[in-house]
């Protein structure tokens, strides 16, 4: 067991070995609760759930978890046990499993094993964190264009395998030059973080938002043509146009190219130029306004 959750930073597999060693242990259901960076303790996985599945994020924290959180104990109820993973005194998390109790052999056991897992769970839960930090832009709290350029390779694999659509946008808000020198860079800032929250909420759940660069947004259209990834980029664009930033009458505008995966492309930098050319076009064209990609053909890849 130590090998295993000593082998792995991945937060999932540690608690996934956890809770399926602990179950096997004791004969019953268990669930593993975990402390996260903002505080509260949240499940992190569940030895009934099939392999692989994420439990859902707004579970109810069980009033013996939370006991045997605030106490530092092993509690128990009628129905359950609750044993708290300690480390330095602090608690990381509580094993919450489905039985009241366990003879002394198995409880000897079990105490090895999260005393093992404990510090195992700990590593892996704040390198996940580090990880989720570089991925994320300081200013606007979206996805950076690491993030980005890993997504779409993600994505790019799975539509090509799957011969499935998919789009990309590129946002460019207008004058924003203009902006910070007139405004300052703090407002500039405060302007850029307004944009990211009325794209973001914009967006259907499958779709994601990222801070390019600058004044740069991007957007993945996950199983999306052309056609309503346009529709969804003109909806991003009257949204970015309504947005208002306190202490200032700016307005904000964007110009906007869209681009889909064609069967031409060889890999997803086709698609981002594609969308940026598309972007370059609504520029040119007189700002504040979507322009979608030509279709892209072999004859034109070759080309280039």
């Amino acid at each position: 067991m130590a090998h295993e959750v000593s082998r792995s930073l991945s937060l999932r597999y540690a608690s996934e070995a956890v809770t399926s060693a602990a179950a096997e242990l004791l004969g019953a259901p268990t669930a593993l609760w975990a402390r996260s960076e903002d505080g509260p303790l949240r499940v992190a996985c569940r030895s009934d759930d099939p392999h692989g599945r994420v439990p859902p994020a707004d579970l109810e924290v069980p009033a013996l978890v939370t006991t045997s959180a605030d106490d530092a104990r092993h509690a128990t109820d009628t129905d359950s046990s609750a044993y708290p993973l300690v480390l330095a005194g602090i608690v990381v998390g509580v094993l919450h499993v489905s039985v009241p109790a366990a003879d002394d052999d198995t409880e000897q056991v079990l105490a090895a094993l999260l005393s093992t897992a404990v510090a195992a769970l700990e590593s892996a839960r704040l390198n996940g964190a580090a990880r989720e930090r570089a991925d994320v832009d300081a200013i606007t709290q979206l996805p950076n264009r690491r993030r980005m350029d890993a997504d779409l390779q993600a994505e790019w694999e799975r539509c090509r395998r799957y011969d499935r659509p998919v789009s990309f946008v590129m946002i460019d808000l207008d004058h924003f030059k203009q902006l910070n020198d007139v405004y300052g860079h703090p407002l500039g800032d405060t302007a850029l973080r307004a944009t990211a929250a009325a794209i973001t909420a914009g967006l259907r759940a499958g779709d994601t938002a990222y801070r390019y660069g600058g004044e740069e947004f991007t957007v993945l259209l996950r199983e999306t043509g052309l056609g309503a990834g346009v529709g969804a980029a003109e909806r991003l664009r009257t949204a970015i146009a309504a947005v208002t930033v306190p202490g200032s009458d700016l307005s904000m505008t964007a110009s906007i190219g869209v681009a889909e995966r064609a069967a031409a492309m060889t890999d997803p930098l086709d698609l981002v130029a594609a969308a940026d050319a598309a972007l370059y076009a609504a520029k040119r064209s007189g700002r504040n306004r979507v322009v979608a990609s030509s279709p892209v053909t072999d004859a034109m890849l070759d080309g280039v």
